[in-house]
């Protein structure tokens, strides 16, 4: 093959040639894959740590909404529910993801209650509180808590 150009490609310094042989064949042959794989490897690394980011402020996002954005909001009598409030970031392998809710022991009653024990609807002491404040901050906000994700998954650290 008579190689009629080389020089350093733009990608991680990887060798290449541009050439063609006598029976008119075109090609390219390429040096130095190992390092373009290490780069690529290593920017999905990074890409997994700028996401695990994204995870844990879509998650503080997600319990925000909950908390002071649109109704229904976590109920309020002393406090203690809406102070309870986490978010865990946690890695399974390879895999990041967080943990999110509130730590409060009846947490999860007072997100179930759609009624009193008496069977009457439940009057709120918070305006705009009530039932399944936690889940409707979820499925109201899936769509920005993937913009979120990916926002932060194409920003260089």
């Amino acid at each position: 093959m008579a190689y009629i150009r080389t020089g350093i490609g733009k990608t991680s310094g990887s060798r290449w040639w541009f050439g063609k042989t006598t029976g008119g064949f075109m090609g390219y042959r390429i040096e130095g894959i190992e390092m373009v794989l290490a780069n690529i490897n290593e920017e999905l690394q990074k890409m997994k740590l700028r996401s695990h980011l994204g995870l844990i402020a879509a998650a503080n996002y997600v319990l925000t909404d909950a908390d002071i954005g649109t109704p229904p909001l976590v109920p309020e009598d002393t406090g203690n529910l809406r102070s309870s409030r986490f978010v865990e970031p946690m890695w399974e392998g390879q895999n990041p993801y967080v943990l999110l809710g509130y730590t409060a022991g009846y947490a999860a009653a007072v997100h179930e209650m759609m009624y009193s024990v008496s069977g009457r609807p439940i009057n709120w002491q918070r305006p705009g509180s009530g039932p399944k404040f936690f889940e409707s901050s979820l499925k109201r906000n899936s769509k920005q808590v993937l913009y979120i994700i990916a926002d932060y998954a194409r920003v260089g650290l």
